[in-house]
């Protein structure tokens, strides 16, 4: 009977059966982070309370509904908020088999949601980030490559809203309307793996984490109170 193949020497057939790329070059990626994050009930306890409160009746100091309670929002109010998948578009250029500098282009949306009496709002953030990463390719084999990330972005706020779903007040004291956005910055690590598909086709998958230094906003979201946030990455990259 015939003696079966070990295991590496089939998985060295098959990466043998791929052409080989080219230590030096260009690559285009695209991503998306597939893990969406939310912290529910974790701030405040609900008794939502404006920045600028204005004159409080004495007859009925808790009323809730009190139109002169209008302001910009603050932690007590939030219930929930979240970070949403992102999506990205990387350009890379391989120096050699070891060293690429990575940009390009990461849009991210960010979410909470505020509820004060019988008012409820939905605020909604939109984010164009401009990553800059430097990889090292530490180990390959095969088909087979991992890969450690330094780097830093920054995340430019393109468009942010906040929108009243339910209620009786269209004057509650929860955000409506535009809001306090503010650029945020971030530096990040991350090891990687890579699959060669072929030539000039590969798959990654990318665990990250990063940081982000605390910023006072009106209005927060899952940036402006998580300072860690964890990624996984995974997408397609493109080599020529």
């Amino acid at each position: 009977a015939p003696v079966p193949e070990p295991a590496d020497e089939t998985y060295l057939a098959l990466s043998d059966e791929l052409p080989k790329r080219k230590a030096t070059g260009w690559s285009v990626g695209v991503g998306t982070d597939f893990i969406g994050t939310s912290i529910k009930s974790g701030i405040g306890n609900g008794d939502y309370a404006a920045s600028d409160p204005g004159p409080t009746p004495p007859d009925n100091p808790d009323n809730p509904d009190n139109p002169d309670n209008s302001g910009d929002a603050t932690r007590s109010g939030i219930s929930k908020i979240s970070r949403k998948p992102s999506v990205s578009l990387s350009v890379a250029k391989r120096f050699n088999s070891i060293l690429s500098l990575e940009s390009g282009l990461r849009y991210t949306y960010l979410h909470s949601t505020y509820e004060s009496g019988k008012n409820e709002s939905h605020c909604n953030w939109h984010y164009i980030g401009i990553p800059l990463k430097l990889n090292i390719n530490t180990y390959t084999r095969g088909i087979m490559s991992l890969y450690g990330s330094i780097g830093a972005s920054v995340n430019f706020p393109v468009y942010s809203h906040g929108v009243l779903r339910s209620g009786l007040n269209s004057s509650a004291d929860v955000p409506v309307g535009n809001l306090d956005a503010r650029v945020m910055w971030a530096v990040s690590a991350s090891y990687g793996i890579s699959l060669r598909l072929h030539k000039n086709v590969s798959v990654f998958l990318e665990p990250t984490l990063q940081y982000m230094p605390k910023v006072n906003t009106n209005v927060p979201n899952y940036w402006t109170e998580e300072s860690w946030n964890f990624a996984l990455p995974l997408g397609i990259r493109f080599n020529w």
